[in-house]
């Protein structure tokens, strides 16, 4: 095997989605676990449905899919977050992934009536990963005085076996000094949405700590050849043309390689994510640069049909062999 590494797609939880919508994306989890697929990023905002009901839906539908759930303390306290670990894996017998989000806008905070600056957010997390390591593994009466949470001779009962101990991702989005800090102090892994492969190996990947995991996240767009698989993108007009757009905008301040010049188009809108349009050959290529490095995670988040799990399978088929076309991708000049 060439490379060993986890895929994971991102679930719908849009609050507008349909109960015929969401069954749908139910099924398509059942069939992923066919494909070679660890689990699924359950996004959170206060808008979207609960990852944690979105879970146990897909705990029940499944043999071994892994929920990666996105945590904001914002929304949720530690000791909460520990009961829910605890009895998933008391009653399902399996484990979850958590992947902590500090990056909520200051006016969505003001919504939920959470006053905290950007500083803020960071310290309290780091006190809630704290908090919720030492729930999850001894069921002690456990006492804590920081300045976002205090306990005192807390009996919760929220130990967990090793095994169902959660692997704990840090998103960070933009790459920022303090998530990247974040991660290396108290995290397993750390998920980043790259501006560049140039920018993630030179500005990124230096700063990770040698105990952590690192993952990155992007839409995929794969077909036998190039031409068949721009044709596919430009199905989606608006999105195509903005990601085109937004690409000729931000020339002169990211450096593309020949490849990248080729089929990445960048993200336009937060909470996007770069898109990959190729060959299955030239897809490949590129991501095998970031596993080179020692990337251990792929987040596809546009996996919308069997169809689309069908053409992925391609391009991971090629990286977790011996057999990826070497396709240039030197700077472009």
């Amino acid at each position: 095997m060439k490379y060993r590494f986890e895929i994971f797609h991102e679930f719908p939880t849009l609050y507008s989605i349909s109960s015929q919508d969401f069954n749908h994306h139910l099924e398509l989890v059942k069939k992923m676990e066919n494909y070679g697929y660890t689990g699924s990023l359950i996004y959170f905002h206060h808008r979207t449905l609960d990852p944690w009901i979105i879970s146990t839906m897909i705990l029940q539908n499944t043999e071994n899919h892994v929920p990666l759930m996105a945590i904001q303390p914002y929304y949720t306290s530690p000791l909460a977050t520990a009961k829910l670990i605890r009895s998933i894996a008391q009653i399902y017998g399996r484990r979850v992934y958590l992947n902590l989000v500090t990056g909520q806008s200051q006016a969505d905070l003001a919504e939920a009536g959470d006053p905290s600056d950007k500083h803020e957010l960071y310290e309290k997390m780091k006190e809630f990963v704290t908090v919720l390591r030492s729930l999850l593994q001894c069921d002690e009466p456990f006492t804590y005085s920081g300045r976002y949470y205090s306990y005192d001779g807390l009996c919760a009962f929220s130990s967990v076996e090793a095994a169902m101990f959660p692997k704990i991702f840090v998103a960070s989005g933009s790459g920022s000094e303090e998530s990247i800090a974040l991660a290396n102090a108290f995290g397993d892994a750390i998920l980043r949405i790259p501006v560049s492969f140039d920018d993630y190996s030179k500005n990124f990947a230096p700063k990770i700590g040698e105990h952590l995991e690192t993952g990155i996240k992007f839409k995929l767009i794969c077909r036998k050849s190039s031409d068949e698989a721009q044709e596919t993108a430009a199905k989606d007009r608006a999105d195509f043309i903005a990601r085109s757009i937004k690409k000729n905008q931000i020339k002169h301040e990211v450096s593309f390689s020949v490849l990248e010049e080729k089929i990445f188009y960048p993200l336009t809108y937060t909470g996007d994510c770069p898109l990959l349009v190729g060959s299955y050959e030239e897809v490949a290529s590129y991501l095998e640069q970031y596993l080179k490095l020692g990337t251990k995670s792929i987040i596809v988040s546009n996996i919308r049909s069997e169809e689309d799990l069908e053409h992925n399978a391609q391009v991971f088929r090629m990286l977790r062999s011996d057999n990826i076309p070497v396709v240039s991708s030197k700077n472009a000049c």
